[in-house]
């Protein structure tokens, strides 16, 4: 078996394991509580049943990405994402102050049979109402926790450094730009992506790409992140940037999932 075959297995097996992961901790959908749930919105790091995953395509790829956990090719950076942040970690956040009257399909609770009706009753109007209160309007987060643009961009820009996944969705989701310039003049005009990928933090730039940051911004010093990672030697960094930029020469599945940075997967 040639290294590029041995790599390649290696690199399923590790998929495999984490989408076993995934799902071990994830057995319930983050929306309705409908077991064993297929789906994943992977740049909002959940899993969701068939029928919240059809309302969760309909609000367009900008709120969710919706894909199958266990039919698609998910690239591995992608999958530790999910696995780091996961239903109970981004509820806590989502659903801080979740409406009494939905109740969740839970077999241990007196409101499962109620709920299953609620799920056989054609009541489509009632679970894609929730899903764009919980997802579009964020109107079940923390209203306690106000600040203001430039905190959150401060938040977003740290937690970016420190890989802190639940503490970047938090701050997009109150409204930190992604593409912030820090106010930090140390920090050389550079967005949260800069400093991700300065600091070789693989998840936190999966995580920020899911979620429309731009990979073309460039420094003071007019380095693109891309840049900044090909003179670090960063090549995961590298490969994962450039999976997400159409214009790339290079652009492949994800050509660099190992340590063998000549290695690609073809299209």
């Amino acid at each position: 078996m040639s290294t590029k075959s041995k790599l390649q297995t290696e690199r399923n097996k590790q998929k495999e394991s984490l989408k076993n992961e995934i799902q071990s901790a994830n057995l319930n959908c983050a929306d309705c509580g409908q077991k064993s749930p297929e789906w994943v919105s992977i740049n909002l790091g959940v899993v969701v049943c068939l029928s919240c995953s059809g309302i969760h395509r309909s609000l367009g790829t900008h709120v969710s990405k919706i894909r199958s956990i266990c039919l698609d090719d998910i690239p591995l950076t992608t999958l530790a994402v999910l696995q780091k942040l996961g239903n109970a970690k981004v509820n806590q956040l989502l659903e801080h102050t979740i409406p009494s009257s939905f109740i969740k399909c839970n077999p241990n609770s007196e409101g499962y049979v109620l709920c299953k009706l609620f799920f056989y009753s054609g009541l489509y109007f009632v679970r894609e109402k929730f899903i764009k209160e919980k997802y579009m309007l964020k109107l079940f987060v923390n209203p306690n926790d106000q600040k203001s643009h430039e905190e959150l961009n401060c938040q977003l820009y740290q937690s970016a450094k420190l890989e802190d996944l639940l503490s970047i969705l938090e701050a997009i989701c109150h409204g930190g730009n992604v593409n912030c310039v820090s106010s930090d003049l140390s920090q050389n005009g550079r967005t949260p992506l800069h400093a991700a990928s300065l600091e070789n933090k693989e998840l936190s730039v999966e995580l920020l790409l899911q979620n429309s940051a731009s990979h073309s911004v460039k420094d003071a010093d007019g380095k693109t992140p891309r840049e900044l990672a090909v003179n670090s030697n960063f090549y995961k960094i590298v490969d994962i940037l450039d999976s997400y930029d159409p214009f790339s020469s290079g652009r492949k599945k994800r050509s660099i999932e190992g340590d063998d940075k000549s290695l690609e997967s073809e299209d």
